[in-house]
């Protein structure tokens, strides 16, 4: 029944925007700017690490690595990435480029994205999604840095192709969510060879009680986060690139995907990859690379009120397709 696909659609999505909308209210008392980049500290580097960790090291690994999914979801990032690169100077100014760029590929998947899957599949099946953070979010970050710095406005922030590559490595190897990752493998493979394994009760309730705030702390940071006054500021541009970002990307991946035999579990990791709107964290780093800084916060903005609505679309022509 179309009320029923609609209704599970609705259910499955809206409690992580109203959420934010939580986090948007407590902007004016509890979450100002300062506190608010506290707690999205909190979140990178303590509670989100921890849940992959958690995520990972419950789960089969070589299960959970579909390489499959993995190279439909790193090759489809690159040809949006080369796609926005190359149309970029036609629609948006020269200073704007690589803002537009970023805006474009660059998603909130280890977040909203996460969660989102867990809605629709049960937290017991976040395994393959959150390995398929291993692979992507290095592929973010080393594009994101070659399109700040390629089309960077300011000469003085300006690296070679080399220089470029090399500081996204060292980011990579930093981050913390990779960090994470990597740290709960061997407890994964452990587990799959000894299935009697199990970590501490101890631990695991520990690990539970900090990863069950990754999330809602995450996402009362974005609410926080969001300006309402910005949307008029640089609407054109914000808005090509939030088109690309989560209409454009997904409608076109999605079935590509389902062309080649991607089914269930896979079809949903993917649409929610491709349609989850820009992460916050190319704000930052746009602005700190010499680029666009106005336009990557309104692109942020409108495709994280938009993905409202796309991710419910998704989420009910998927379920109507009988793919969920």
């Amino acid at each position: 029944m179309p009320l029923n696909d609609f209704c599970f659609s609705f259910n499955t999505v809206m409690p992580l925007f109203l959420v934010m909308f939580i986090g948007f209210l407590l902007r004016f008392k509890a979450l100002d700017a300062v506190t608010a980049g506290r707690v999205n500290w909190l979140v990178f580097n303590c509670a989100l690490p921890l849940m992959l960790f958690r995520d990972i090291a419950n789960s089969d690994f070589s299960a959970a690595l579909d390489i499959k999914l993995i190279c439909i979801a790193v090759v489809s990032t690159l040809i949006v990435f080369l796609c926005t690169f190359l149309i970029a100077p036609k629609i948006v100014k020269p200073e704007e480029e690589g803002a537009f760029v970023q805006g474009a590929f660059r998603g909130n998947y280890a977040i909203l994205g996460l969660q989102l899957i867990a809605n629709i599949m049960g937290d017991a099946q976040t395994g393959k999604a959150a390995v398929i953070t291993t692979f992507i979010i290095p592929v973010y970050n080393v594009l994101a840095i070659l399109a700040l710095t390629l089309k960077s406005i300011d000469a003085g922030q300006r690296l070679s192709a080399s220089e470029s590559i090399k500081k996204a490595s060292i980011n990579i190897i930093k981050n913390p969510l990779i960090l994470g990752i990597l740290a709960g493998i061997p407890f994964s493979f452990l587990r799959a060879g000894t299935p009697q394994f199990q970590l501490p009760l101890f631990l695991q309730s520990a690990l539970n009680s900090i990863a069950g705030l990754a999330t809602p702390l995450a996402l009362l940071v974005i609410g926080a986060s969001i300006n309402t006054g910005r949307i008029r500021n640089k609407f054109k541009p914000a808005a090509i690139a939030a088109v690309i970002k989560l209409i454009l990307t997904p409608l076109i991946f999605v079935p590509i995907a389902l062309l080649t035999g991607v089914t269930g579990e896979q079809a949903v990791i993917l649409f929610v990859l491709f349609a989850s709107p820009t992460a916050v964290s190319s704000y930052i780093m746009a602005e700190s690379m010499g680029n666009d800084g106005a336009l990557a916060a309104n692109i942020v903005l409108i495709t994280t009120l938009g993905s409202l609505f796309t991710f419910t679309a998704g989420v009910f022509l998927l379920r109507r397709a009988g793919v969920i």
